[in-house]
C-alpha cells in the first residue's frame, strides 16, 4: 500500500478490500499505470485505499478510462442503496453540475450535494428499486485528467429489472488530489418528472 504522500512505481501490484452491492467484502486486484492514474496522498492515507482504482498497462486508453468510470458508478451505487452519504460524497466534484431534460442544476455545496442524495434515495425507495445495475458504454481520455463517459442504468428490485427503459448518462469525470472526481452529468431521462425533480429542485416534495 503507497505510504502517505507517495504513489506506487509502474507496474506495482495492490490488492485492497473494495464492498460490493452484492458481496460485502471481496478483494480486487489493481495494477497502476502511470501514463493514466495516480494515487493520492489523500485517498491512500485518509481513506486507507478501500476504493481506489488502478489500471493496468495491458489496457487501452479507453479501456483505463472505462475502470475510472465503472468504479465511481460502482461506488456511487452503493453509497445510494446502502444510504451511506460519506461513500457517495467520495465520487463528486463540487461544484458539480447535473442536467436533465428538465433542466440544468449546478451544485455548490456539501448541503445541496446531501439534499440531493437523500432525494433520489427516497425516490428510489418509493418505487422499489433495491439496486442500480450501471456499467460503463464508452469512456475516452480528452486529457490526462478529463474523461468523458457514458453508462446506462436499469433500475432492479430484488433481481427483476423495474418496467423502465434503461436510461444513459454522459459524464464528465476529472482528476483531483483526492482522486477521480464526477464534475457533470447528463442524464437522458424521460418520462419520470419525479426522478428529474429529486436531482434538480430536492427541497420540494416529490
Amino acid at each position: 500500500m503507497p505510504k502517505r504522500g507517495g504513489q506506487p512505481g509502474a507496474d506495482t501490484f495492490i490488492v485492497i478490500a473494495c464492498p460490493t452491492i452484492s458481496t460485502s467484502n471481496c478483494l480486487c486486484l489493481f495494477v497502476y499505470d502511470s501514463r493514466h492514474y495516480r494515487v493520492s496522498s489523500a485517498t491512500a492515507g485518509v481513506l486507507g485505499l478501500p476504493w481506489v482504482m488502478l489500471v493496468t498497462k495491458a489496457m487501452s486508453g479507453d479501456e483505463a478510462a472505462c475502470a475510472v468510470s465503472q468504479e465511481l458508478l460502482d461506488r456511487s451505487g452503493v453509497g445510494l442503496m446502502r444510504n451511506e452519504y460519506a461513500t457517495f460524497r467520495s465520487c463528486f466534484l463540487l461544484p458539480t453540475t447535473v442536467e436533465t431534460f428538465e433542466g440544468v442544476r449546478t451544485i455548490e455545496t456539501e448541503d445541496e450535494l446531501r439534499g440531493v442524495f437523500d432525494a433520489v434515495g427516497r425516490y428510489f425507495r418509493s418505487i422499489g428499486v433495491t439496486h442500480l445495475a450501471r456499467h460503463c458504454v464508452s469512456a475516452t481520455f480528452k486529457a490526462p485528467d478529463v474523461i468523458w463517459a457514458t453508462h446506462e442504468t436499469r433500475l432492479v428490485c430484488h433481481g427483476t429489472n423495474l418496467p423502465r427503459e434503461p436510461y444513459p448518462t454522459f459524464s464528465v469525470l476529472r482528476d483531483t488530489p483526492e482522486g477521480w472526481r464526477v464534475a457533470h452529468s447528463t442524464y437522458a431521462i424521460e418520462g419520470t418528472h419525479q426522478h428529474s425533480e429529486a436531482m434538480l429542485r430536492p427541497s420540494e416534495p416529490l
